[in-house]
């Protein structure tokens, strides 16, 4: 791809090589180390396709075609995966194989996972390898959609769940302050405390007390005026006793 998308700039093969050897690492580098010092220079630095050839040959596959077809049997999609993970490396092996459209056809096949199977079979047999890839991603599409339609009414659930309980708790709270408010209106009074102008005039001539509604003569300890007389304090009795006790003798 470099060489492609910069003609100009790798035009020998020469340019190419010493492109590519820029990147070799570890044993590969080892390897290449003694050419940098050969003199007079390496055939191998002018002819790309022998480069190529002998890094197959210290570091390649021997037999790549055997070693695809002994792989091909291992790979298996697994029920967590999408298939795409599985078509790549599927694909990876299957062009050393030297097998036909069948013989894939049929091996691609066994190793997909089972809920991919089933939504196959609703599907017309395709033909061909190829229509048999376009159904499989077809199907693995739509079973992670519905994965996706399952969890998500849980995640509704549990954020109304979250939201209703500050509600309630607001309502408790607002039950909880409305209570001494009404424990604590006197008969008397309305439930905004207050007296209307009628009631002001009515209560005003009698001698009515505006709050509890009790004329303003009579004790009253529950209530706010203070115009009121206090009642005798309970339990408290002083006896006076005057004079000298008379005593008999017989």
């Amino acid at each position: 791809m470099a060489f492609d998308s910069k003609p100009c700039k790798f035009v020998t093969d020469n340019q190419w090589v010493s492109y590519a050897a820029s990147y070799l690492s570890k044993i590969t580098m080892l390897w290449w180390q003694p050419t940098l010092a050969t003199h007079p220079e390496p055939l191998i630095w002018g002819d790309w396709g022998e480069f190529v050839d002998q890094l197959n040959v210290y570091f390649g596959q021997p037999d790549l075609a055997q070693a695809s077809k002994c792989m091909l049997p291992t790979l298996k999609m697994h029920d967590y995966q999408h298939v795409n993970k599985y078509m790549i490396e599927f694909s990876k092996h299957a062009m050393h194989t030297g097998w036909n459209d069948a013989a894939l056809y049929g091996e691609f096949y066994q190793e997909l996972s089972e809920h991919i199977k089933d939504q196959l079979l609703s599907l017309d047999l395709p033909q061909i390898f190829q229509q048999l890839k376009v159904n499989t991603l077809k199907c693995d599409t739509c079973y992670w959609e519905c994965q996706g339609e399952k969890t998500a009414p849980s995640g509704q659930n549990r954020q109304s769940a979250s939201t209703s309980t500050p509600a309630k708790s607001g309502n408790n709270l607002t039950a909880s302050s409305d209570a001494p408010t009404t424990g604590c209106t006197n008969p008397g009074i309305r439930a905004d405390g207050k007296l209307t102008q009628e009631e002001q005039e009515c209560h005003c001539p009698k001698g009515i007390c505006y709050y509890c509604g009790l004329t303003i003569n009579l004790p009253a300890p529950d209530c706010w005026n203070l115009q009121h007389p206090q009642s005798p304090a309970a339990g408290c009795t002083t006896f006076t006793i005057t004079g000298e006790p008379e005593v008999t003798i017989e």
